[in-house]
């Protein structure tokens, strides 16, 4: 893996634990005020906890993703 790499999956993880942990407090006063069903938290934890090596493959695989402008 070279640096470029490195520092790209370095940020996606940054910037997906943050917002991990903003939608987590979010969907717990959300619950309160909704009164959701306890699963709710859980499935909530579970997709954004399987969704993590998803962000961290699609950066490392797609490097291009989110560059905009053409080649030339």
């Amino acid at each position: 893996m070279d640096g470029d790499a490195g520092r790209r999956i370095l940020s996606v993880l940054v910037v997906y634990v943050l917002a991990a942990w903003v939608v987590v407090l979010l969907a717990d006063w959300l619950a309160v005020v909704l009164a959701l069903p306890p699963m709710f938290d859980s499935m909530l934890r579970w997709g954004i906890g399987l969704g993590l090596p998803v962000a961290l493959l699609m950066a490392w695989k797609y490097p291009e993703i989110g560059h905009h402008g053409g080649q030339g």
